[in-house]
């Protein structure tokens, strides 16, 4: 009697079969919106058409309270050369490409002084651009967010910034310095459900801020 061998060549991808495997699922991790880490001048075309400032990139080596993010080598110094400043005309601004509606703000600030308004990060509602928040140092040596104190601050010392919780629909958020919360459903303009632009700016004359890595995500 004759045995049939029946070949089945589909056997031989068996092991290829066994080796293959699903990709990794895609990131869910936040989404950057807008970035600026002023160690190249400026990493976006910002508006410096006003000619009230000063500007200028010190290397973080030579300031009084070293490097506040642990990266990079500059910061950003906004001097007011004889007149104040303000939000519209007299700022350094960027205009967002579209709306955007993030969940998270940081930035790092610094004063040169305790004794000038100024130092101001002011967020836009969509165009026609109303304030929707702002954060600056007042020339009573307070910190403030929008109207709100967040504490006394110290010349020569850098602060970390950050709005966390964004909600446009009871609009507020909180905000936290130095990794401490601080204030807790902070308002933001009923007017805004977006954010439009972002302006750097100062209110007294004579007055001198630092700013560095400034990050929007969502």
């Amino acid at each position: 009697m004759k045995i049939l061998k029946i070949a089945f060549p589909f056997l031989a991808l068996l092991p290829a079969l066994a080796l293959t495997s699903c990709p990794p699922a895609a990131s869910t991790g936040p989404v950057t919106l807008f970035s600026e880490t002023f160690e190249n001048a400026y990493d976006i075309a910002w508006d410096t058409s006003s000619a009230l400032y000063t500007w200028s990139f010190p290397p973080l080596a030579g300031l009084t309270g070293g490097n506040p993010s642990g990266s990079g080598s500059y910061a950003f110094s906004q001097f007011n050369t004889n007149a104040n400043g303000d939000l519209y005309t007299n700022s350094l601004k960027y205009f967002f490409t579209t709306d955007i509606s993030p969940t998270y703000v940081r930035f790092y600030m610094r004063a040169a002084q305790t004794d000038k308004e100024g130092g101001y990060v002011a967020l836009w509602g969509p165009n026609p651009y109303v304030a929707a928040t702002w954060f600056f140092f007042g020339n009573n040596g307070q910190f403030y967010a929008r109207g709100s104190v967040v504490g006394a601050y110290a010349a020569d010392t850098w602060y970390k910034i950050e709005l966390k919780n964004i909600d446009y629909t009871n609009h507020t958020y909180d905000v936290y310095l130095d990794d401490a919360l601080v204030i807790s459903g902070q308002t933001i303009n009923a007017a805004a459900d977006a954010f439009g632009a972002i302006a750097l700016y100062n209110i007294d004359a004579g007055s001198q801020f630092y700013y560095d890595d400034i990050l929007i995500q969502q």
